[in-house]
């Protein structure tokens, strides 16, 4: 359905791809109130930059320079995936033998990375933050499995079970006898047989694959009749259902899908945020850009917890030592003295800071009202 789809297995690979000859990773954030006449200029203002890493990588390659010349054809392919009011980072990852453009919802530093294999750090980090869903959607003959992650899906496998009852003649003494309880059981139980075949070939998808949360579909009278088939290393994952049927075109099971899974985040942020605010009280837990530079500094930072919207301007250390909304008056870092750099987006800074130092972060996309007066905290380690 989407081709810039992204599974943890895509990041796997992508992760994993090698070239000496050079692989160019390239990650291009949309803000919010961009437009797309606003995107194709900031995408074309990349150009020097990318022609600049892959001087430095490689300064006479020729093949570089094939490379440069396929991302610039990539510019309408970026722009019919562009979505106004959206903030978006666009990852492009392309080498000899290997294209693929994905988009996220979240800002990822921008940045062009030209090196024998792929820069997938921040794609890396993102599988710590947000849950990949399977979604099936069954019925009494069909079943489809998708993946769902970072707001997008795509069909995994469909299963199809063509069983019916033989046909007889009513007047025949075979038939006479058996009652119409009994054809009824048959059917159940031929049904029942598909749906445990659903469901190992579901728990084979798991094994193979991953899943961190599961979502059932199928007509109202049947979405509780798989649920005794499932594996016990599954119920566990199961968090929502929702009424669809196995031939509903994909985009109308992704709209369903995307209101389960956006009532589930948002249940999820709620209790996320309470606890932030309760451990404040008790602290064991800041709130506020000033406190958590601090805790990042004194290395005390367990969780980060951001809005999605999060943004501020400050100084940092050329060496990773030092942020600051505040410039001091000597402008130096007090680790180094090498003169602090403004950082327009701190917020880039402060999160490769809290993945360097392993803290894990969760995003505030549905729930940013309840941090709306500091937009950021962490749960601190001791």
């Amino acid at each position: 359905m989407n081709n810039t789809f992204i599974s943890y297995q895509d990041i796997l690979d992508i992760s994993r791809h090698k070239d000496e000859k050079g692989a160019i990773s390239l990650y291009l954030y949309s803000s919010i109130d961009e437009t797309e006449r606003d995107f194709a200029m900031h995408f074309d203002s990349l150009s020097d930059q990318i022609k600049k890493e892959a001087q430095k990588y490689s300064p006479k390659s020729k093949y570089l320079k094939t490379l440069i010349q396929q991302i610039q054809k990539k510019r309408e392919s970026l722009l019919d995936h562009f979505v106004e009011n959206k903030a978006q980072t666009f990852c492009l990852f392309v080498s000899e033998d290997f294209d693929k453009l994905t988009k996220i919802p979240i800002r990822v530093k921008e940045r062009v990375v030209v090196d024998s294999e792929f820069y997938t750090f921040p794609l890396l980090a993102l599988l710590e933050q947000f849950e990949r869903f399977a979604i099936l959607v069954f019925g009494r003959q069909k079943a489809r499995l998708y993946s769902y992650y970072l707001s997008q899906m795509r069909e995994r496998e469909t299963v199809f079970h063509n069983y019916v009852i033989p046909k007889f003649n009513a007047s025949t003494s075979s038939w006479r006898c058996l009652r119409e309880k009994t054809v009824n059981q048959k059917i159940d139980d031929t049904y029942h047989r598909h749906l445990k075949e659903v469901c190992r070939i579901l728990f084979n998808n798991f094994r193979k694959y991953g899943f961190d949360k599961l979502l059932l579909a199928s007509h109202q009278s049947q979405i509780n009749s798989i649920k005794r088939h499932l594996h016990s290393y599954l119920v566990p994952r199961l968090i929502g259902e929702f009424i669809a049927d196995a031939d509903d075109p994909v985009q109308i099971i992704k709209e369903k899908a995307d209101i389960t899974i956006a009532e589930y985040r948002e249940n999820k942020e709620k209790i996320k945020v309470t606890e932030l605010l309760n451990s404040h009280a008790h602290n064991k837990a800041v709130l506020g850009i000033e406190p958590v530079l601090d805790a990042l500094m004194a290395g005390k930072v367990r969780l980060l917890v951001l809005t999605e919207d999060f943004h501020a301007e400050g100084y940092a250390c050329p060496e990773g030592h030092f942020s600051t909304i505040t410039l001091p008056e000597n402008r130096m870092c007090s680790i180094c003295n090498k003169e602090l750099k403004e950082q327009p987006f701190l917020e880039d800074q402060i999160i490769e800071e809290a993945l360097a130092q392993r803290a894990e972060i969760f995003h505030i996309v549905r729930k940013k009202d309840m941090l709306a007066d500091y937009k950021i905290g962490a749960f601190l380690r001791y």
